[in-house]
C-alpha cells in the first residue's frame, strides 16, 4: 500500500481537472448505479505509464462532448474501491492505469494500460477525446473512429526509397542486433546502442525526420514507441523491416531469417 504522502499529488492533478475520487466500494457502487455517460479513471503510482495517463486525461477533460460524471479509484492505495470498480470492467485483467467510460450503467469503452505505454500524452489524449466523441453525445455514434496513435508511424519500403533520395532525407537508425547488422544493413544507417539513444534523446532535434529499421519490423515500432515518448514527432518504422526493403526495393541486400 502507498502512503498518503506519496500519492497526494497523483490525486491531486486529476482532482483539479474536476474528477470525483471514490475512496469506498459503496462510493463506487453509487457513482456507477446512474444512467449518465461516466468516466471512471484507475489512477496508479506507476512512473511511467500514469504520468501519461493523468496530463493526458486532464487535457482530454476539456473537450466537448465528455462525460457528465468524472471518477476515479487509486490503484495501491484504495484498495477496495479499487476492486469493486474492477468488478465493473467485465471482459478485462486487472490494469493501471486504465481508464473506462460508461453509458446507460453498461461499460462502452475500456482503455487498458498496454494501450497507454510507449505514448505520449497528447496521443493519449486523443484517444480519450475520440471515445468522448464516440460515446458522450446525445447519441452514440460508432462511426467515429477511437484515435490510432500508432497510425502513420510505419513507413513502407517505396516511401522511404524516395525520401532517401530527397534533399532532406531522414536519419537511418538500426536497432537490431551486431550479428544481424553484420549480415545486412541499409548503407548510412546509424547503428541503436544505448550511446546512441542517449545521444538521439538529449541532444537531437525533436523534429528531425527519423526511420529505424529492424529485420521485420516490430522491434523498430518498439523503439519508436520509445523515442515518441521524449516527444519525437517524426520518428517512423519502416513497415515490414529490412526483409521488406530486400524484397521490394533493393534485391542486393541479402536476405536471412
Amino acid at each position: 500500500m502507498y502512503d498518503a504522502e506519496q500519492t497526494a499529488p497523483l490525486r491531486r492533478e486529476i482532482v483539479d481537472a474536476g474528477v470525483t475520487e471514490l475512496l469506498t466500494p459503496e462510493a463506487v457502487d453509487k457513482a456507477l448505479a446512474g444512467k449518465e455517460t461516466t468516466m471512471l479513471f484507475v489512477n496508479s503510482v506507476c512512473g511511467c505509464t500514469a504520468r501519461i495517463a493523468r496530463p493526458a486525461l486532464v487535457d482530454a477533460l476539456k473537450h466537448q462532448p465528455r462525460p457528465a460524471k468524472a471518477y476515479s479509484v487509486f490503484a495501491g492505495a484504495d484498495k477496495d474501491a479499487t476492486a469493486r470498480a474492477r468488478e465493473y470492467f467485465v471482459g478485462y485483467p486487472p490494469s493501471s492505469p486504465s481508464l473506462g467510460i460508461f453509458r446507460d450503467g453498461q461499460l462502452v469503452h475500456f482503455f487498458e494500460r498496454h494501450e497507454i505505454e510507449g505514448i505520449d500524452a497528447a496521443s493519449f489524449s486523443l484517444m480519450v477525446q475520440s471515445a468522448f466523441d464516440r460515446y458522450c453525445g446525445e447519441k452514440v455514434d460508432e462511426s467515429i473512429p477511437i484515435h490510432d496513435p500508432m497510425a502513420g508511424i510505419e513507413i513502407e519500403p517505396a516511401a522511404l526509397s524516395a525520401l532517401l533520395k530527397s534533399e532532406k532525407p531522414p536519419v537511418l537508425v538500426d536497432c537490431r542486433e551486431e550479428g544481424e547488422r553484420a549480415r545486412a544493413d541499409l548503407p548510412g544507417s546509424r547503428f541503436l546502442t544505448q550511446e546512441l539513444a542517449e545521444e538521439i534523446t538529449e541532444k537531437w532535434d525533436h523534429h528531425a525526420p527519423i526511420v529505424i529499421y529492424c529485420h521485420y519490423g516490430e522491434r523498430s515500432l518498439q523503439a519508436v514507441r520509445f523515442f515518441k515518448q521524449f516527444g519525437f514527432d517524426k520518428v517512423q518504422s519502416l513497415r515490414g523491416g529490412i526483409d521488406a526493403w530486400a524484397r521490394e526495393v533493393d534485391a542486393g541486400v541479402p536476405i536471412y531469417t
